[in-house]
């Protein structure tokens, strides 16, 4: 999603002093403040800053600098009594590191990697509070700022323990797999379910990381699948804006052929006003679409319209007990009918009776995914014809 990156008063642009001994990473921090307006200087250690933080309006620093620590040198200018505000950078944001740096008068911490906005941000956030008359630190402020630092750390945790499981996609009256759905699966306690992991790599500004590394991993346990079978992956809705995605050497792109990128009907697709042209991009590259959840979410029918999908997949609430429920049979039966005229594939979620299946085989429904035929496992689960 595009987003406008804030910019400084140009009346009064503040003074910033960037610490960093990475010389990469120093000139991309420079480049990017300077462009939002800001008047930049730099030094590649603690020692060199010394001298030059009373003429700065603030100071970020990398706690990983040899030396002196990034945090060593906020004690010492905290000791000379300087109020002047301070950003920590660092790349292990763990709670000690945390609440020590806070009760050292760190000002705010900033997490590598990092995107050119959330840097820009921060530093409007930080010359703000320092502008504030009751100063950057509240007790409350310290608890959300460890509750954060915890969440992180549990993402951390989730993300190195995920694994796939794959699901199939069948036809059952050819006795034949059309495809697997590929699904996270998490071990670790404090994030024990997908939900979890997405919700908090969102409120964490993690969710591309989540992304990536859910298609590597989808990539790696799809090798050795049957030569003729699909695959569909999951996308969250910001994933599209997610430029890793569109990589030709990505994970997934040698597959590309062979993949269908399922986009849930649940989500607000207007929230990425560019939905359209960036799925053409994906098409170009080879991959398939598919609408998830068709029946359950935001859009209706028109998401069938705007995203033109080659694959259609009815969302559980429709399949769940059709034998016994005459208007889901009615909506089901018409969409199905709908799809046919567009030539689009239509897969029936949530399969678990014999008699739903039977039911929506009625109804021209051919492809299936459902408990009856198979749970979710390593790759490949067999099918229960």
């Amino acid at each position: 999603m595009a987003m406008s990156i804030p910019q400084a008063d140009p009346a009064t642009p503040a003074r910033i002093l960037v610490v960093d001994d990475d010389e990469f990473l120093l000139r991309a921090t420079e480049r990017s403040l300077s462009k939002a307006g800001y008047c930049v200087s730099t030094a590649t250690s603690a020692e060199a800053a010394l001298g030059r933080i009373d003429a700065v309006d603030l100071v970020i620093v990398d706690d990983g600098l040899p030396g002196m620590r990034g945090s060593a040198l906020l004690e010492h200018i905290r000791s000379k009594g300087s109020s002047t505000p301070f950003i920590l950078m660092t790349g292990s944001p763990t709670v000690e590191v945390v609440m020590g740096a806070y009760e050292g008068g760190v000002t705010s911490f900033l997490t590598k990697p990092f995107r050119t906005l959330d840097i820009v941000h921060r530093v409007q956030v930080a010359l703000e509070q320092a502008r504030d008359e009751e100063g950057p630190l509240t007790g409350r402020r310290l608890r959300e700022q460890a509750a954060k630092c915890r969440l992180h750390e549990s993402l951390d945790r989730a993300l190195a323990k995920l694994t796939m499981a794959f699901q199939p996609i069948a036809v059952p009256r050819k006795q034949k797999v059309f495809g697997y759905e590929a699904l996270m699966r998490s071990s670790e306690p404090t994030l024990p379910h997908p939900g979890a992991i997405l919700e908090a790599a969102e409120s964490l500004d993690r969710l591309h990381e989540v992304g990536q590394r859910v298609r590597e991993l989808t990539a790696k346990g799809f090798e050795g699948a049957p030569p003729d079978t699909l695959l569909f992956v999951n996308l969250h809705p910001y994933d599209l804006a997610d430029e890793d995605l569109y990589r030709r050497d990505g994970p997934l792109a040698p597959l590309a052929s062979r993949v269908v990128l399922e986009i849930t009907e649940r989500a607000d697709l207007h929230l990425l006003p560019d939905v359209t042209p960036r799925l053409e991009r994906l098409r170009g590259l080879g991959y398939r679409i598919a609408v998830d959840d068709l029946g359950a979410g935001y859009a209706g029918l028109t998401s069938l319209v705007e995203l033109d999908p080659d694959v259609v997949k009815l969302d559980m609430a429709l399949v769940r007990g059709i034998h016994r429920d005459p208007r889901k049979r009615r909506v089901v039966g018409s969409l199905v009918r709908l799809c046919a005229e567009l030539d689009r594939a239509v897969i029936a979620e949530g399969v678990e009776e014999r008699a739903e299946l039977e039911a929506l085989r009625e109804l021209g429904c051919e492809l299936f995914q459902g408990y009856l035929l198979a749970r979710p496992g390593p790759p490949f689960p067999d099918v229960q014809w």
